[in-house]
């Protein structure tokens, strides 16, 4: 029963797909859809396996309309991602059915501008990449000037004693090093 249900909800999203446009702001179709989406997210915890198959294979045949849905795509990304997870093969399957579905019928070009093109992607890439480069150099150049600052800062409240005694503790720690290795050389080997 649950099955055909969901069998049902399908058909009922795609016909009211395929007899209006999405695109038209029509407030209670987009309800209505939203609503049979949310039922569907719903059958994917159901108890039966077979009931969780189906509505992943329904999600499937949803990725191929015309319409992209582009809300519920990242619900039923999440979804599928969920069941990979799942006790029962049949289910693992049809989730990454789902997956490389959403995949191929993703919508690059509404996003995007077009076909996802290798140079498009790594001309933009390298423009990002310097953008950002420049960025880094302006905010480490503000902490390099606000660590010397507070260097600064530091050194006028701590004064010029301070400063003598930190290099004559240096010193000590030196000699401390160079203790042992002394001592080495004084020994003598024996043959």
């Amino acid at each position: 029963m649950r099955i055909a249900i969901v069998d049902i909800i399908g058909y009922l999203i795609r016909d009211l797909v395929n007899s209006t446009d999405l695109g038209n702001d029509d407030q209670s179709v987009q309800k209505q859809v939203d609503v049979f989406f949310d039922i569907l997210n719903e059958r994917t915890r159901d108890l039966s396996s077979y009931v969780r198959t189906k509505d992943l294979a329904v999600l499937t045949k949803l990725c191929e309309l015309p319409a992209k849905f582009p809300k519920q795509r990242l619900d039923m990304s999440k979804l599928a991602v969920g069941m990979l997870e799942d006790k029962v093969a049949t289910v693992r399957k049809n989730a990454l059915t789902l997956l490389s579905q959403l995949v191929i019928t993703h919508p690059y070009g509404l996003m995007h501008g077009g076909l996802m093109g290798r140079n498009d992607w790594e001309e933009h890439y390298d423009k990002v990449s310097k953008d950002l480069k420049k960025m880094e150099d302006i905010v480490g150049k503000a902490v390099e000037n606000a660590e010397a600052a507070e260097d600064e800062k530091s050194a006028a409240e701590d004064g010029v004693g301070g400063e003598g005694s930190d290099e004559e503790g240096d010193e000590d720690e030196e000699d401390e090093l160079q203790a042992p290795k002394k001592k080495r050389k004084a020994k003598p080997k024996k043959q």
